[in-house]
């Protein structure tokens, strides 16, 4: 055993079997009755290297050039075409949020890196290694100045926390198209990759459309939409843990779907009948009907309305008719509840701050 998966060997070392293969089936592995538990340490370091690897890979050079750009973006929309987990309206939510990046927010098309499944080349297929490839590209090259997106769309899930950092003893999870044996993203992975190393004159906007995004991020602070209602919550009250999920010194904020606890919907009820995340909608159709005079708080609370009350027509009072990238709100017969919008950040602001990316 080389010293560098002796490393990873050791950080199994003091784990319970119960734990070694929780760990594993946490990241998709099927172990048989009565495996010897060194083995099992054995396997668990295996994915553990393997995680550590692919989060250093280089940037290939099928992306966009690294750096260099006012405005880069990383654009991730996953069906899970052909699988039992199949989505229908994630693929839509990522060219929704390409449209909205090219046409009103100013992104030029060169820096916006796509994924999909459906995507012809396989270097932009949300695989695991390429959903880290793609975070490691979105701030590879930082300058003061510089606006960061990244937008995701597909399942989220959790997995438990074994560094007791998290209050609910879970960690909230991406999950990327080969996450049955290559496993899944954690909120540590993905703050670890482009919530620290932000520096000072740097911002990053991520909107996550999945279930149980509400911490994705793991960032310090959070304000659920409870009744239309924002409140700056401290995740982590031990201020160690809340100063090692902040930035460098630059801004991270974090609009997500759902609480760590809910579902997010993937629907038809919102764009006459074309499949979309619920929350992607939500984002995208307060910026048309506000403007980009829109602040963070009239953002969060017109994603919450559309949630709430979408639907119900024009004559029960709900959006009725609209314009924009979506087309109209149709009429239906039930309300979309069981998802909470918030918004999250590294440090609690004013929510009439202006939303500027």
């Amino acid at each position: 055993m080389g010293s560098k998966s002796a490393e990873f060997y050791n950080l199994f070392s003091e784990w319970s079997e119960s734990q070694l293969l929780e760990y594993l089936r946490e990241h998709g592995q099927r172990i048989n009755p009565g495996t010897p538990l060194e083995l099992l340490k054995s396997l668990c370091a295996d994915i553990a290297e393997e995680t550590a690897r692919q989060s250093r890979q280089p940037v290939p050079r099928a992306m966009p050039p690294a750096g260099g750009a006012k405005k880069k973006a990383f654009v991730c929309g996953i069906n899970y075409i052909g699988t039992r987990s199949q989505l229908n309206g994630c693929i839509n939510d990522a060219r929704c949020m390409h449209y909205l990046l090219r046409h009103r927010l100013g992104f030029m098309d060169e820096h916006i890196l796509f994924m999909s499944d459906d995507h012809p080349d396989p270097a932009r297929r949300p695989t695991r290694a390429n959903i880290l490839q793609g975070l490691t590209w979105l701030v590879t090259g930082m300058r003061p100045g510089d606006s960061l997106v990244f937008h995701y769309s597909g399942h989220g899930s959790q997995e438990r926390d074994h560094t007791g950092q998290e209050a609910d003893g879970m960690n909230e999870t991406l999950v990327p198209l080969d996450h049955q044996y290559a496993g899944q993203i954690s909120d540590d992975l993905i703050n670890q990759i482009i919530v620290r190393p932000l520096p000072q004159g740097v911002k990053l906007h991520a909107i996550i459309d999945s279930c149980h995004s509400g911490s994705m991020l793991d960032l310090p602070f959070i304000a659920p939409c409870n009744n239309g209602m924002l409140h700056w919550i401290a995740q982590y009250p031990h201020p160690g843990v809340a100063a090692s999920k902040g930035t460098s010194g630059g801004f991270a904020v974090q609009f997500s779907a759902s609480a760590d606890h809910e579902y997010a919907a993937d629907t038809r009820n919102l764009s006459g009948g074309v499949a979309t995340g619920a929350a992607t909608f939500s984002f995208i159709q307060a910026i048309e009907r506000r403007g980009l005079n829109i602040t963070y708080g009239q953002l969060v609370t017109e994603m919450y309305q559309t949630l709430m009350y979408a639907g119900l027509g024009q004559n029960a009072g709900g959006y009725g008719q609209m314009n924009g990238i979506f087309g109209s709100l149709m009429s239906q017969s039930s309300r979309l509840r069981g998802q909470t919008p918030s918004i999250s950040a590294n440090y609690a602001f004013d929510f009439n701050a202006p939303f500027k990316v």
